[in-house]
């Protein structure tokens, strides 16, 4: 399968789709302790937030390249 125009398997084009993981999972989780009115929680999204985003990032630069990679046959 060929890639999309805006994905590239090698080089910097990872950096923007983990960043952009870390950015959704902060306000994730700040939006979370923003219902449950938890200061306690909004405190830990400072810490869980990059976390969880960096894990989420991760796996959609995974599913990317496993999934839109050049087939080497």
């Amino acid at each position: 399968m060929r890639l999309p125009r805006f994905w590239r398997d090698k080089g910097t084009w990872n950096d923007p789709v983990v960043s952009a993981g870390i950015l959704l999972g902060v306000a994730a989780w700040a939006g979370l302790a923003w219902v449950l009115e938890s200061p306690a929680l909004l405190l830990a999204a400072v810490f869980l937030g990059p976390l969880t985003g960096l894990g989420l990032g991760l796996v959609v630069v995974a599913c990317l390249c496993r999934f839109f990679g050049k087939d080497d046959a």
